[in-house]
């Protein structure tokens, strides 16, 4: 604001008064007083203050007000001086030898129409003080928390930076009706120990890569928003220095990383329920760090949902893990992330951990591959995690599962794009897991394993899988070792050297799949139901009924499927196919699973009848009266398989389900 040249005295008041703090300036080219008799006020002198005290505060020689004015400003020989002032001030017009002429106890001027700015003189020593009338606190404090108005923030151009210092700690959480404007090279600066609390990235305009905050303080936001580490001054050299700052000034909210790299020295650590997002692929974050590129840790504190990881690429030059999530509370997620690198050897690891959300996340090692005991993506103590859309090539391990109840990995790939991996997935323990729609690249030991080597894996389901076929001699497709209650089932392909494989140690598996299963299992120790090729449309029968794995029971139901005794027309009858029971091995039929106490699954190969005859059905398996209520067998014609029949007996008479046809 340059306060102009007005003609006379009473005109000034005239003119100016009215325009309180929101107006315009009356526009003549420099301040003049001229007297009653129209001759100029040669020497008089001209008084600033803070409004409503006898504080003095600056005007400015320059339009920059970069150069006070003496205070008082002593008039020329013309009446005239040219002078400029920021903000609002009283102001008094005395005359050379010290008689007032007038005061003017609220005047405030502005370069926008309607628009109130306040210009804080940066050389002030404490802007969290009043001072003068020309610090920060005194233009929030004089502004309010209702009037709508804008703090700007100048830089002085002689200068690289200019700096807003802070001595005293202050908070403007209630001062959402102000905006703060920083011209490029203004920068707040708390001292150390001090902290400034604006009311919310919104309420600052500024570039995202212009650096605004500096000291050794605080900078925080009331509410969060979205944040630049470029506003802390990122420098391309500890840059998590910046990062980390903005992750602890804007907790809860977005810090957004450019499309630039990131070189760290140590770990960005993300605060909690704070969003780390890149601008793609192009965001690289890099750096020699022996422990964690970017951690979450919510340590012993209360548990917090929420936060994410997303957007970027890791390429690390150390062996140390790329990101780490431990004690990360319900859904967490990772989403759109490469990491990239030969020398980071554990790519993403989640441990003691709830709900935690993988998707689109990529774990290469390009060049390098297989280094031991490294790994993609690494679940430890981990519960219902989701994985979806991920990848890990040329690791030890692509996937490892330590310890996680109710994952489900949902489809994934695995090996063979950069690099292969020795194992692409490796259930060491846990329960209750799902790998669905998995395509493993021809992985140089196993593709899926359920190896349960840290504790028995319990409970885990591998459907429709897609295992091609193996460049490696040796390869197993699926391998089931230390676990109980594993279901492999679907029409998925298995094309390694050994499709399926079963080990010592594998309890109740059961086996829904068209491939040749190698049983190393122990005596007693598995029970299996396999389709092979020419009885495979039995499964697709029992397949769109329901999912086996996924209920307690299965119920067939006249109306749904046909049920007939062997010698009568089709009639209403309901069976409940139970869960895993006691089972044993019946003399001239393998029994491969036993669903619940008293009831025996059966498969059979006889040249029967079609449909089949009581009279074989007895000559096979006994009475009906002897084999009890709920047992159950498939009869299967050893004639190419042109007739297979699921039998029921109900304690006094067998029942048969007609199988579909083949496919």
């Amino acid at each position: 604001m340059k306060i102009k040249a007005l003609l006379i005295s009473v005109l000034l008041t005239v003119l100016i008064a009215p325009l309180a703090c929101a107006g315009t300036v009356v526009n003549y080219p420099m301040f003049q007083s001229i007297d009653g008799d129209g001759n100029p006020r040669s020497g008089a002198l001209l008084y600033s203050y803070i409004v409503g005290d006898a504080i003095p505060k600056a005007l400015y020689t320059d339009k920059a007000c970069a150069t006070p004015a003496t205070n008082p400003v002593v008039l020329d020989s013309n009446g005239e001086a040219e002078i400029y002032g920021l903000g609002c001030y009283k102001l008094v017009l005395k005359t050379s030898v010290g008689v007032t002429v007038w005061t003017m106890a609220d005047f405030c001027g502005t370069q926008d129409q309607y628009v109130t700015y306040y210009y804080p003189d940066s050389s002030a020593a404490d802007h969290g003080a009043t001072g003068d009338g020309n610090t920060i606190k005194y233009a929030v404090d004089d502004i309010g928390t209702t009037n709508k108005a804008t703090i700007f923030l100048r830089h002085i151009a002689a200068t690289a930076n200019t700096d807003y210092v802070f001595g005293t700690t202050d908070n403007y959480t209630s001062n959402t009706n102000i905006t703060f404007i920083f011209e490029n090279g203004a920068r707040l600066s708390p001292s150390t120990g001090k902290t400034v609390t604006l009311p919310s990235p919104e309420n600052v305009i500024v570039d995202p890569e212009q650096q605004i905050f500096t000291g050794a303080g605080l900078i925080a936001f009331a509410k969060p928003g979205t944040a630049y580490p470029e506003w802390w001054g990122i420098d391309g050299t500890a840059d998590e220095v910046q990062i980390n700052a903005a992750m602890v000034g804007n907790t809860g909210g977005v810090i957004k990383l450019l499309p630039r790299t990131y070189t760290i020295a140590d770990d960005i650590a993300v605060t909690q329920k704070s969003e780390l997002v890149g601008s793609g692929l192009n965001t690289i974050v890099t750096g020699s760090v022996t422990g964690d590129m970017i951690g979450v840790n919510v340590g012993g504190g209360t548990a917090w949902s929420g936060g994410a990881i997303r957007n970027m690429q890791i390429q690390g030059t150390a062996s140390g893990r790329g990101i780490n999530l431990y004690k990360t509370s319900r859904g967490f997620v990772v989403e759109d992330a490469m990491i990239y690198s030969d020398d980071i050897d554990y790519g993403l690891l989640v441990t003691t951990s709830y709900d935690v959300q993988l998707r689109n996340v990529r774990c290469v090692k390009p060049s390098r591959g297989q280094d031991a005991g490294s790994f993609g993506i690494k679940l430890d103590n981990a519960n219902a995690p989701t994985i979806i859309g991920c990848a890990a090539d040329g690791y030890d391990n692509g996937l490892v599962v330590t310890d996680a109840t109710g994952a489900t990995i949902n489809p994934n790939i695995l090996g063979g794009y950069y690099q292969f991996c020795n194992t692409g997935i490796d259930i060491q323990g846990g329960d209750a897991g799902i790998i669905a729609g998995v395509y493993t690249e021809e992985n140089d030991d196993e593709n899926i394993f359920i190896s349960g080597t840290g504790s028995q894996a319990n409970g885990w389901e591998i459907k429709r899988c897609y295992i091609p076929d193996a460049a490696a001699t040796g390869t197993i497709g699926i391998r089931v070792g230390v676990a109980r209650y594993t279901t492999v089932w679907g029409d998925g392909r298995y094309g390694a050297t050994t499709p399926i494989q079963l080990d010592a140690g594998a309890l109740d598996t059961l086996v829904y799949a068209n491939a040749t299963v190698t049983n190393n299992a122990g005596a007693g120790e598995t029970q299996i139901i396999r389709w092979d090729t020419g009885s495979w449309r039995l499964f697709k029968t029992l397949e769109i009924l329901n999912d086996l794995t996924k209920v307690p029971s299965i119920r067939l139901s006249a109306g749904a499927i046909s049920f007939a005794d062997e010698d009568v027309s089709p009639v209403s009858y309901d069976a409940v196919w139970g869960r895993q029971g006691a089972n044993t091995v019946g003399a001239g039929a393998t029994t491969y699973v036993s669903p619940g106490a008293g009831i025996r699954l059966k498969q059979s190969d006889f040249n029967s009848s079609n449909p089949p005859t009581n009279a074989e059905l007895i000559s096979e398996f006994g009475a009906a009266a002897t084999v009890g209520v709920g047992f159950t067998a498939i009869v299967d014609d050893a004639d190419g398989h042109a007739n297979e029949y699921l039998i029921f007996s109900d304690g006094t008479k067998y029942w048969y389900i007609t199988a579909a046809a083949a496919p």
